[in-house]
């Protein structure tokens, strides 16, 4: 069972959703489609707090927006899709040895994918992943879906702030900005060079 109770879990996600819905992103997170969910977890073991989280504010079509390449976050109907090149090859959908089939991808892509372990595993820290070549290093980004929803508000909110595109200068002190958050947060401090620099590519 997740250390997260269904109480904080949804307190959290509502939290979120109230900041959501004052952004540009508000129509990128929606009530999920239930049937849909069951179905996920008919064939994956997702968590309960990930499964709430596709049940109250599910994303839609959204990606983080980096000054790179965008790093998707996937909802129900695109996770079991998601899983082809990891848990399995994509195409004979034999099992991949180098994959630890209790982790599940919940969003980037490539050799960058973000992960969690699935619910037989008493662990709700997420991670994030980085192919060498062989084998698959895994760094923890935060523990739990209220430490990812916290790096998403922190960091929507100061890229809408530096608007990077267009002030490049800025980049040290957005960089810093959004180390000095995440340290004072105990979900994702410790953290903060494997988010910055790691997930979010900078």
């Amino acid at each position: 069972m997740s250390r997260e109770s269904g109480e904080n879990v949804s307190g959290v996600i509502s939290d979120f959703c109230n900041f959501i819905k004052d952004t540009p992103f508000a129509s990128n997170f929606m009530p999920g489609d239930i049937l849909q969910i069951n179905h996920v977890a008919q064939q994956l073991k997702v968590p309960y707090q990930i499964q709430q989280w596709y049940i109250q504010a599910s994303p839609r079509n959204f990606e983080i927006p980096t000054i790179g390449n965008s790093i998707p976050l996937w909802n129900e109907y695109d996770i079991l899709d998601a899983q082809d090149g990891y848990r399995f090859h994509g195409i004979t959908k034999e099992s991949l040895t180098n994959w630890n089939q209790q982790w599940i991808v919940i969003g980037g892509e490539g050799p960058y994918p973000i992960i969690v372990n699935d619910s037989s595993v008493d662990d709700i820290n997420i991670y994030y992943g980085e192919f060498s070549g062989k084998s698959w290093d895994l760094n923890i980004i935060t523990s739990g879906l209220a430490g990812l929803l916290y790096i998403l508000k922190i960091y929507i909110f100061l890229y809408s702030k530096y608007n990077l595109k267009d002030k490049g200068h800025l980049r040290s002190e957005f960089i810093n900005e959004i180390k000095d958050n995440l340290s004072k947060n105990s979900l994702t401090k410790g953290h903060e060079d494997s988010i910055v620099h790691g997930l979010l590519g900078y």
